[in-house]
């Protein structure tokens, strides 16, 4: 899959293109709608499959201070195009010439990036262009005068309400994570490198593969049962998301995600691993010494197991 940093200006295709526009963050059902909708098209006339999205999200420009705590990361994104069957994407930078078009003027850069363009697919709530001014009603008007056409995707329901990355997010954080599921089609997870930790669980027999979940949405604090995607491999793992409340000396910044996996012992430093929630075990708390905390540990290990 060819990627193409642009700031809308030239991801040529060979054979005309079906293009999928949003930002996707978390790939849920009603992003998944979209993408479909872009590949269908393309498969029936013969078109190349592209994606038009950010690398950053528009409100980290537009609002810093309000912007999303993200649910997917660009790596994260590129990987499922890819998995979809996407030819390309365009991965623009949201900045403030992007911010300052006009609906027509958005719509003219689309031409230019994607020559041949043939059909824009997106969501029914997706906005472009100054001051948000543009919808998919807007953009089928000025597909249709240049020679495009565009449609939104059919809503996706869920709980009496469409399914968007707004609900997801208020899902996650409120530790709905049967809801965050049904919304996404799978598990809600994190995806990270593993990092290097201090190796005082690897002493206990407890060894731990560490993300950092900076800017990402994370349910509420607590140990969890997991599952860990290790190339394409589920391994069932206890997972605690917190600030190691035992060891005030070695206190994080933000809340780490500390993952054992279970009967493993392959070395997964610098790895990217998904961590999938299955279900929450119990509240972080701190213990009054590092043995009583491994021995609940065992007991969490038992429960995930016995899921």
């Amino acid at each position: 899959m060819k990627v193409v940093q642009s700031r809308l200006e030239g991801a040529a295709t060979k054979a005309g293109a079906a293009v999928a526009a949003g930002f996707f963050d978390g790939l849920h059902l009603g992003h998944k709608a979209v993408l479909e909708s872009a590949l269908n098209a393309a498969r029936q006339v013969g078109l190349e499959a592209w994606v038009f999205t950010f690398a950053t999200h528009p409100r980290a420009f537009l609002s810093p201070e309000g912007a999303p705590p993200l649910l997917s990361t660009t790596a994260t994104r590129l990987r499922a195009f890819e998995a979809l069957g996407f030819d390309g994407v365009c991965l623009a930078e949201f900045d403030a010439s992007i911010a300052a078009l006009l609906p027509d003027i958005f719509a003219d850069r689309l031409l230019l990036t994607f020559p041949g363009l043939k059909c824009v697919c997106c969501g029914s709530n997706w906005r472009f262009g100054r001051n948000a001014a543009g919808t998919p009603a807007v953009l089928a008007e000025l597909g249709a005068a240049r020679g495009f056409h565009a449609e939104a995707a059919p809503v996706v329901i869920f709980d009496n309400a469409p399914v968007s990355s707004t609900r997801l997010r208020s899902a996650v954080a409120a530790g709905d994570l049967a809801a965050a599921a049904a919304m996404l089609g799978r598990p809600y997870s994190i995806t990270g490198q593993v990092a290097r930790g201090r190796h005082v669980a690897s002493a206990a027999g407890f060894a731990t593969a560490n993300l950092a979940t900076d800017g990402l949405a994370i349910p509420p604090l607590g140990v969890y049962a997991v599952d860990a995607i290790v190339n394409g491999e589920a391994i069932r793992g206890v997972a605690d998301l917190g600030w190691r409340p035992t060891f005030p000396d070695a206190r994080p910044d933000a809340p780490v995600l500390e993952v054992h996996l279970i009967g493993e012992k392959r070395d997964l430093y610098d790895e990217t691993i998904d961590i999938a929630f299955i279900k929450r075990l119990r509240n972080e708390i701190r213990f009054p010494s590092a043995e009583a905390l491994f021995r609940q540990v065992a007991a969490d290990v038992a429960a995930a197991s016995a899921l």
